[in-house]
């Protein structure tokens, strides 16, 4: 990729101040090739082979994680197997862009200088709470980190390939284990499972709401000794802050 964009006759400086290998903070979302700008932002993926699902789906991730910053965004991918540039057109599909297009957004943009990008990123931004903005929750906008998604593939090959029945997931404050734990529960929903979640303090509005409208089986702690003889009704109970 550096040779190409070398031929392209960018000066050497225009290449400087990426931030390769950036990680958000808890979050776990890393980006390959991230420049951030005054008037735009611009972030490039690195991949060895071509997989247009993938590239697609990593590329609208980038996008809303970055669009937090409130400035328009450049994003590409290069695949090194066909020497080739993408991009996301206004539907969301995937194009092949002429490299002079990347020449023109690397030499127009106006550098932001930053020492540390964590300033920039606050990880409560990307953890939407599925009972206090059930609406985004139940309509998928949000999107899970790679930690997360790990976890989820995880706990179906437990389910399904062990004998193991009992699972805990530790992590930090504020790194998403509820939004996790609901949207498995969600997950399972749309399976025609029936998972219970049992919470630990009162359940508020959004959890009748989830009850009430999205047909997800939540109680108060307080209530679970009365549902112990039920259990039967349900495949898998999911305790949250167990």
């Amino acid at each position: 990729m550096c040779q190409k964009l070398l031929s392209l006759q960018i000066p050497v400086f225009k290449l400087s101040d990426f931030f390769f290998g950036y990680n958000i903070p808890q979050i776990g979302k890393e980006f390959d090739l991230l420049k951030i700008g005054n008037n735009y932002n611009l972030n490039i993926e690195l991949n060895s082979s071509s997989n247009e699902a993938k590239i697609i789906k990593q590329l609208q991730l980038n996008e809303w994680y970055l669009s937090s910053l409130n400035l328009p965004i450049y994003l590409y991918c290069y695949v090194s197997d066909t020497d080739t540039f993408y991009t996301l057109d206004t539907e969301h599909n995937l194009t092949i862009i002429d490299p002079e297009d990347i020449k023109q957004s690397i030499m127009e943009q106006e550098v932001r200088y930053l020492d540390n990008l964590d300033i920039l990123f606050d990880p409560s931004h990307y953890l939407v709470s599925p009972f206090n903005a059930t609406d985004d929750f139940i309509a998928d906008r949000y999107f899970l980190s790679p930690q997360q998604d790990n976890v989820e593939r995880d706990l179906d090959s437990v389910f399904t390939n062990s004998t193991s029945n009992i699972v805990s997931i530790e992590g930090d404050a504020g790194t998403g284990k509820s939004l996790l734990l609901y949207d498995y529960a969600k997950k399972l929903i749309s399976k025609n499972e029936q998972p219970l979640i049992v919470h630990v303090a009162k359940l508020n509005q959004g959890h009748k709401d989830l009850m009430q409208e999205h047909h997800f089986s939540i109680c108060e702690i307080k209530d679970f000794m009365k549902i112990l003889e039920n259990l039967n009704n349900f495949d898998i109970i999911l305790i949250d802050e167990a």
